[in-house]
């Protein structure tokens, strides 16, 4: 999985979409590589205020679709993003968000969140409970 599968608070021009799509003139289509890099982002007219707990479990997901998530989802209590090696402190920060609805946050595998974006999570949500980062 991809940030395409999940909302996004940013533009669609941050996800690529080919020139000759937003209208441009290009003389050769992008051909995609398989059938999934056809498919649109998804875009979300609605929260999903039900929504409690989420596993991207070693995903390609990015800061921008925790930022959608967050934005979408405003309740989530628990939330496995265990080796999503593409996470930064910008995306655990904008967890901060969640504030005393996230408990459980899986942080394992992930390199490239440092000491001061999980400090500041940890003052946002009050009522965590296990936060793991291991490796």
């Amino acid at each position: 999985m991809t940030d395409k599968a999940f909302p996004s608070a940013l533009s669609l021009a941050s996800f690529n979409i080919p020139d000759y799509e937003q209208g441009l003139d290009k003389p050769l289509p992008h051909r995609p590589t398989t059938w999934l890099d056809e498919l649109p982002p998804l875009i979300l007219q609605h929260k999903t205020e039900n929504l409690r707990a989420l596993d991207l479990s070693f995903c390609n997901v990015t800061d921008n679709a925790i930022e959608g998530i967050v934005a979408h989802a405003p309740k989530i209590q628990c939330l496995n993003l265990t080796g999503c090696g593409l996470l930064t402190d910008r995306g655990v920060e904008s967890l901060s968000n969640l504030g005393d609805h996230l408990d459980v946050l899986l942080l394992a595998h992930v390199t490239n969140v440092t000491d001061n974006a999980i400090v500041k999570l940890a003052r946002a949500c009050t009522n965590l409970r296990s936060v793991d980062l291991a490796c």
